[in-house]
């Protein structure tokens, strides 16, 4: 299951990094990436799962760590 996810996630990062390269912002991939989340689990959880999902993802806001990103400053 470890394998099954680290392969996924490193398809969506792909896909992440090529969006870029299309030209679309940090921000335009975000929405996009966190609205597909959420109708995911409004579908798949019934009203009390996704209100508890929701809830966590809420109050873990705090507690996400920002991605360290190398500075690429072009001369």
């Amino acid at each position: 299951m470890k394998d099954r996810v680290a392969d996924l996630n490193h398809s969506c990062t792909k896909w992440i990094v090529e969006q870029f390269m299309e030209g679309y912002s940090s921000e335009e991939v975000a929405a996009v990436l966190a609205s597909q989340a959420m109708m995911i689990y409004k579908t798949v959880l019934d009203a009390e799962g996704y209100e508890k999902m929701t809830l966590a993802i809420y109050n873990s806001r705090q507690i996400v760590k920002k991605v360290e990103l190398p500075d690429i400053t072009l001369n």
